[in-house]
């Protein structure tokens, strides 16, 4: 009550857009020193539940008039130039992918996205403070990757000048990395290497035996020619693998993809003999815009003219490991609809 309560309120200031020009603007993230504003945007509209984004700053806070952001990394159309994870292919990812999206230091993003078959981690200068690009060079996009590391590098965490990564593969389960002073690795967990010294019980020995197997596994990919549009799979094999049984494991989406990091899954169906060919039909991402929107519109044409074509491919490339006659598919939610055409 008395004279407090009978005083007017502040009047709030009233919200308004700073991203008018663009159809999706997420995953803000406020540099250390409070000047400069990152996140993932598109400026055109899209037709799925994911794509290619770019990445763009804007100055903090921004100016009462005449604001706007700055394209950082464009959006990438083209097929990467390798699909290994050392070729960036652009922003692509679902929420879990924009979100780990952060600033390593006062100038440099880091954030980690789907790259052909791979999730990799990569950093970037944020040069130009956010204001209107002039149409100079874009910087840059670096891989950060630890020494010796094949296939999945996905960022845990960045603050300070370290980053957290976490590194697998379809044969080598997860590892944790610490980067810092510039470059400098060290590896703060390995999966891999606890199981070999846990000694608990015969199970630990098979887990010991099936990851040796693992390792010692073939990993091949089978690419159609680029007038067939250019899809790929993942083929893994146990070692010494002779006419033996094969299964199609088709991914969801549409636009995800089949990576190679570990799989729990894979690693069974490994381990009872069965090889895994995971493909990349068009729609997946990690491989330019234009192959992600190629789908859209050819549901059930193109992804299943993609799986069949690639599984024939697989057992032309590899006729000596797999038996024609004993294959099967499988998928869940969209991988469901080619598994049933």
């Amino acid at each position: 009550g008395g004279e407090e309560a009978a005083a007017p309120a502040a009047k709030a200031a009233p919200a308004r857009c700073l991203t008018p020009s663009l159809y999706f603007a997420h995953m803000p993230r406020l540099s250390p020193d409070g000047r400069t504003l990152a996140f993932a945007a598109r400026e055109g509209e899209f037709r799925s539940h994911s794509a290619g984004f770019e990445l763009r700053t804007m100055a903090w806070p921004p100016p009462e008039a005449g604001h706007g952001s700055a394209t950082l990394v464009p959006i990438v159309r083209g097929f990467p130039a390798a699909t290994d994870g050392s070729s960036f292919a652009g922003l692509f990812g679902f929420h879990d992918e924009l979100a780990s999206l952060a600033w390593l230091d006062e100038a440099t993003l880091v954030f980690h996205s789907v790259a052909g078959a791979t999730k990799s981690t990569f950093t970037v200068a944020a040069t130009g403070g956010g204001e209107a690009t002039g149409g100079g060079p874009a910087p840059p996009v670096v891989p950060l990757r630890p020494p010796q590391c094949e296939g999945s590098v996905e960022l845990l965490g960045a603050s300070g000048g370290t980053a957290i990564v976490q590194c697998s593969s379809l044969r080598r389960p997860p590892s944790v990395w610490a980067m810092k002073d510039g470059g400098e690795w060290t590896c703060l967990v390995d999966v891999g290497s606890l199981v070999e010294k846990h000694d608990a019980g015969p199970h630990c020995e098979q887990a010991r035996a099936a990851l040796r197997e693992l390792r010692s596994a073939r990993l091949e990919k089978v690419r159609l020619p680029e007038e067939e549009g250019g899809s790929e799979a993942l083929c893994l094999l146990p070692a010494g693998a002779s006419r033996a049984p094969w299964t199609l494991k088709i991914h969801g989406g549409p636009h995800s993809a089949s990576l190679d990091s570990w799989s729990v899954e894979v690693a069974l169906l490994l381990a009872s003999g069965v090889c895994v060919i995971q493909p990349n039909y068009r729609g997946s991402i990690g491989f330019g815009d234009d192959f992600c929107a190629a789908l859209p519109g050819h549901v059930g044409e193109m992804d299943v003219g993609d799986c069949v074509a690639l599984t024939r491919a697989s057992l032309a490339q590899l006729d000596e490991s797999l038996d024609p006659a004993r294959g099967g598919a499988y998928g869940g939610s969209h991988g469901g609809f080619p598994t049933a055409w």
